[in-house]
């Protein structure tokens, strides 16, 4: 009892301090609490996600602006500032308990996919190099993807938001759902890509060996000479051990030097594309964004 009572006071001292200060100053504290999440966010996505040694300042400053300009300061206006006066002509038509779904249903379903969505693939696509055309494609393309994973987690939480929560702790109420929805989505998709990425280096360590035995079998029929006998089926890197629709090796994976031409006799230099981490909705990009930006 006595322990209990000793972690009640702990955890109540701070709340009850974060609280005041939230009423006190609700825009600095609003602004204050979106800067220190998206930054940390990214911070996380790079070391622990990404596994990079060294952190790309850049685009940390750039998401932490993106932090402040529209998770804080925009926000901060639309959640008490504009929302309130929307409720307060909303309840006499609709009475108390129909204010927050409609709040919610504005947000939801107007303010993000309007402006937040845009915003966001304009913000990715300029820390990635991508011009804001091809954003702006990405963004149609992932739209519906984007709103249900949205829904999923924001429309509970902005209902409770809404409902239960003072206007000066609006902001900082979601900062912190979204930060608790950025470590489970960025845990799950670093399982899930080591998964991937494992199996990525198998299959092409396969095709590569696949494509070397077919070299020297056109080699040695070339030149007159008996051609080298295939690994067993099974083994890594036989055809045989291929699905039909691998048998045909891509010119990409095909061994090139600069100016070289490749299987399909033009000069190609395959180039993964950067995958971003999304720091925003926790985990790496592609979408969906999981709305953890907030």
């Amino acid at each position: 009892m006595r322990a209990w009572t000793l972690m009640k006071g702990l955890l109540w001292q701070p709340c009850h301090a974060f609280a005041v200060m939230a009423k006190r100053w609700p825009a600095s504290t609003g602004v204050g609490c979106t800067v220190v999440k998206t930054a940390a966010a990214d911070l996380f996505a790079q070391k622990v996600i990404e596994g990079k040694e060294q952190i790309d300042w850049r685009r940390n400053s750039v998401f932490s602006s993106f932090g402040f300009a529209y998770l804080g300061l925009w926000q901060y206006y639309l959640y008490a500032g504009v929302f309130p006066k929307i409720a307060t002509r909303a309840a006499t038509v609709l009475g108390e308990r129909g204010v927050p779904p409609l709040l919610t249903f504005l947000d939801q379903c107007v303010h993000h996919p309007v402006l937040y969505f845009p915003s966001f693939y304009l913000l990715r696509g300029y820390v990635g190099g991508e011009s804001a055309e091809l954003s702006m494609q990405k963004c149609q393309e992932d739209f519906w993807t984007n709103l249900k994973a949205l829904w999923v987690v924001w429309v509970p939480s902005q209902y409770v938001n809404f409902k239960y929560m003072p206007t000066h702790m609006r902001v900082p109420f979601v900062a912190a759902v979204s930060a608790v929805w950025c470590v489970i989505m960025s845990v799950f998709r670093g399982e899930s890509a080591t998964v991937a990425q494992k199996e990525e280096i198998q299959r092409m360590q396969e095709l590569v060996a696949a494509s070397a035995v077919a070299a020297a079998a056109a080699e040695a029929a070339k030149e007159g000479g008996a051609a080298p006998s295939p690994p067993p089926p099974d083994s890594p890197g036989s055809l045989g051990s291929l699905p039909p629709e691998q048998d045909a090796i891509p010119a990409q994976l095909a061994p090139e030097k600069q100016g070289a031409p490749g299987l399909d006799g033009e000069s190609k230099q395959h180039q993964q594309p950067e995958v971003l981490p999304d720091p925003i909705h926790g985990g790496c990009m592609p979408m969906p964004v999981c709305r953890s930006f907030a």
